[in-house]
C-alpha cells in the first residue's frame, strides 16, 4: 500500500517536506530575531523538523523499491543534518565570509534554478563526453554555472522585483497615513 497514487512523481511527493521545512526556516529566523513570540510558532519550530523526517521514514510514502536502496533513511538523515547545520550556523557560528554571504544573498535564485541546471549539465556530458566525466567534473560545472546563472537571475529579476514590490509598499503605507 502506497500513500501517493503510483502515477505521483518524486517532486509531488517531496513537496509535503519541503515546503514545510521552508516554512520552518522562516520561524527560525523569527525566534532569532525576537519576533516569534506564541505558542503556535513554537509549536511550529518543534514539530516541523519531526513531521517531515517521520514522514521520510514512513514506508507508505515511498515505493517499495525505494524502501529497499534505504532512500527514506538517507533523506531523513540529510534533512536531519541540514537543520543541525543551520541550527549551530544561525546560532554558534556566524558566517562571515564574504563568498558565502554572497551566495546567501542569491541563494532563491539558486533555489530556484539548480536542478534546470544540473540535469543539463548531465545531458550535455552524457552527450558529448560519454564515460569521461567524473562526477566531481560534473558537480563542480552544474555548481559553477548555478551560481553564475542565479547571479543573473537575482541581479536582472529578483532584486528588481524586490524594488518594485517595496516601491508599492511604501506607497500604500504613505496613502493609509494620509487618510489619518
Amino acid at each position: 500500500m502506497s500513500f501517493w497514487p503510483p502515477a505521483s512523481t518524486f517532486f509531488q511527493k517531496t513537496v509535503l517536506i519541503s515546503l514545510p521545512l521552508m516554512f520552518w526556516g522562516t520561524l527560525w529566523r523569527f525566534k532569532e530575531q525576537g519576533k516569534c513570540s506564541g505558542m503556535v510558532e513554537k509549536i511550529g519550530l518543534a514539530f516541523i523538523p519531526l513531521q517531515s523526517i517521520l514522514l521520510l521514514a514512513s514506508r507508505m510514502f515511498y515505493t517499495r523499491a525505494s524502501v529497499k536502496s534505504n532512500f527514506p533513511v538517507s533523506f531523513a538523515l540529510s534533512i536531519a543534518l541540514a537543520i543541525g547545520i543551520f541550527i549551530v550556523g544561525t546560532t554558534r557560528y556566524k558566517i562571515t565570509n564574504r563568498l558565502l554571504i554572497w551566495c546567501g544573498t542569491i541563494s532563491y535564485s539558486i533555489y530556484l534554478l539548480h536542478m534546470y541546471v544540473i540535469v543539463r549539465v548531465i545531458n550535455f556530458f552524457a552527450q558529448f563526453y560519454p564515460g569521461v566525466p567524473s562526477y566531481l567534473m560534473v558537480a563542480m560545472t552544474a555548481g559553477g554555472l548555478t551560481c553564475l546563472i542565479g547571479a543573473v537571475s537575482y541581479y536582472l529579476i529578483e532584486l528588481p522585483s524586490i524594488r518594485f514590490a517595496k516601491g508599492i509598499i511604501g506607497k500604500q503605507d504613505s496613502m493609509q497615513v494620509n487618510r489619518m
